[in-house]
């Protein structure tokens, strides 16, 4: 990683800050995990419906959304877990992990440190776009 990447979560979502939190602990200064909040605020790459939709990866100019994300996110720790995201970012299976990731969230609210306010469905679909 040339450049700094960026791993962006609802931080009103008190699942997605456990998450956020544990996966701060597995990562480098190379990258940053930030709020879609706080995110909007220093760069304009994403929109604000884009933020609370999903968890995105952006690096080198690129934004992945859903699974895509949490498998680049993965590949990027210093810990065991980067063999499971590498494999997870090649072929068709961040594809086959996103109805996985839907799922969780769409009940991200019933898991730890869920809220009600979490309780949303996501559009579907998983991938990435070039940032504006």
């Amino acid at each position: 990683m040339g450049e700094l990447a960026y791993l962006v979560y609802d931080g009103d979502c008190g699942f997605c800050q456990r998450c956020a939190d544990w996966y701060r602990a597995r990562v480098g200064p190379e990258v940053l995990v930030v709020s879609g909040t706080d995110f909007l605020v220093q760069s304009s790459r994403l929109s604000r419906a884009e933020v609370a939709s999903s968890v995105w990866w952006v690096e080198s100019g690129i934004a992945r959304h859903g699974a895509a994300a949490v498998a680049c996110a993965l590949a990027a720790t210093t810990t065991p877990w980067r063999v499971v995201g590498r494999l997870a970012t090649r072929g068709p299976v961040p594809r086959l992990l996103e109805p996985l990731y839907q799922a969780v969230t769409r009940y991200r609210h019933r898991l730890p440190g869920g809220q009600a306010c979490c309780d949303t469905s996501v559009p579907s679909g998983g991938g990435s776009h070039r940032s504006r």
